[in-house]
C-alpha cells in the first residue's frame, strides 16, 4: 500500500568507562600542580584525542607537560597509560580563598577515538584535593 514501515531496536548494557583515572595534586606556590594518569580499561586499543581540566569558579587551568607534540594523539593500548601535567592558579579578579581550602578544583573532560571509528567525550571526573598530613621535624 506504500507506507513506509521503520523499526526501533534498542539495547541496554552497562556503559563502562573506557579509562581508569588517577590523580594527584601538589602545591607549589601560589599555584597547583595537577598530574592526571589515564589508564586504558577498554579491550582493545584507544586514541586519547583531548584532555581538559574544566576549573571550579575563579581559577584556571593550562597544560604544563602533556608527553606529546601538538596535535599529536597517543594511542593506548590495553592497560596502556598515559599522564598529563595541569598548571592551576587563580584568576585574579575572581580570587576566592586560598588554594589550600578548596575541595574540588574542576572535572576532566577527556576525548577518545578508537581505531574502528567510534568516539566519545569522558566528563565528569572530579579532582578533588587531598589533603596530606605534613610530618613533625624534630631537628636536633
Amino acid at each position: 500500500n506504500g507506507d513506509v514501515a521503520a523499526f526501533k531496536r534498542s539495547y541496554r548494557f552497562p556503559a563502562l568507562p573506557p579509562f581508569a583515572i588517577a590523580h594527584r595534586v601538589v602545591q607549589l606556590g601560589a599555584q597547583l600542580l595537577v598530574e592526571c594518569a589515564f589508564e586504558n580499561a577498554t579491550p582493545g586499543n584507544i586514541f586519547l584525542t583531548s584532555w581538559q581540566l574544566e576549573c571550579a569558579e575563579g581559577l584556571e587551568s593550562e597544560v604544563v607537560s602533556s608527553g606529546t607534540l601538538d596535535g599529536e594523539m597517543p594511542l593506548l593500548t590495553p592497560r596502556g597509560s598515559h599522564s598529563v601535567v595541569f598548571r592551576v592558579r587563580q584568576v585574579a579578579d575572581q580570587a576566592k580563598g586560598h588554594l589550600r581550602d578548596l575541595d574540588v578544583l574542576g572535572t576532566l573532560a577527556l576525548g577518545w577515538h578508537v581505531p574502528d571509528g567510534s568516539s566519545g567525550c569522558l566528563r565528569g571526573h572530579e579532582v578533588r584535593v587531598q589533603p596530606c598530613a605534613v610530618p613533625n621535624l624534630d631537628i636536633r
